[in-house]
């Protein structure tokens, strides 16, 4: 009895520090845990149009001003000022590595990831790539259009681009950054331009009107 009573005494004693001991074990398996989590940039995709799916087959309906592919931003009211009478806001979710590794469209090669320098060497017998010297001072929009040129052949206008996108995708580009005023993200790949979330901006509109006649 003595010895339990006197066991229980230093348990009781010790309570806080054994507490303390828990909390950084709990929280060093949680820091692992969120380490170990994918991180996602969300992107924004706004149309007048309802659909469950990014439909590639559109693009060139309207301008593609920046190149082939589908246009994000990853910021809401830029998509929606993008994309005339929007109705509906489409959410991408884009890995954070996948987001690093996108080609900058403005900016020198060798500022850019490795496996962009490696494309641009590829490329380099091409138009407007071999004019620059050294390569990789060209810029990631030479870089694209090295791409459509080294594909393309004769070809003009929108299977031009989509052949040089398709080039791209190939060598491990699916999709570039464009900063006109606003950042503008294109992707490329369509595995990429997964929806997982849409909101009705009809539905926004209606209750800011709600909430001003209040």
């Amino acid at each position: 009895m003595i010895i339990k009573n006197i066991l229980s005494a230093i348990q009781v004693s010790l309570a806080p520090q054994l507490l303390t001991i828990k909390r950084f074990f709990n929280f060093n398996k949680n820091s692992s845990k969120q380490e170990t989590e994918p991180e996602y940039i969300y992107l924004w995709h706004a149309s007048k149009h309802k659909f469950s799916a990014i439909d590639f087959t559109k693009i060139g309906a309207h301008s593609i001003k920046f190149g082939y592919g589908i246009y994000f931003s990853r910021d809401k009211q830029c998509a929606i000022d993008h994309a005339t009478g929007a109705k509906y806001l489409y959410r991408v979710d884009l890995l954070k590595k996948d987001f690093e590794n996108l080609l900058k469209l403005e900016q020198p090669i060798f500022k850019q990831p490795p496996n962009i320098h490696n494309v641009a060497k590829k490329l380099s017998s091409y138009e407007p790539l071999a004019s620059r010297n050294p390569i990789l001072e060209a810029s990631g929009h030479s870089l694209y259009k090295a791409a459509c040129s080294a594909s393309g052949g004769n070809l003009t206008g929108i299977q031009y681009e989509k052949l040089g996108v398709d080039l791209l995708i190939k060598n491990g580009i699916f999709g570039a950054i464009l900063k006109d005023h606003e950042e503008i993200i294109v992707l490329y790949d369509p595995t990429l331009c997964i929806i997982r979330a849409c909101e009705s901006l009809e539905a926004s509109h209606e209750n800011s009107r709600c909430t001003q006649s209040l």
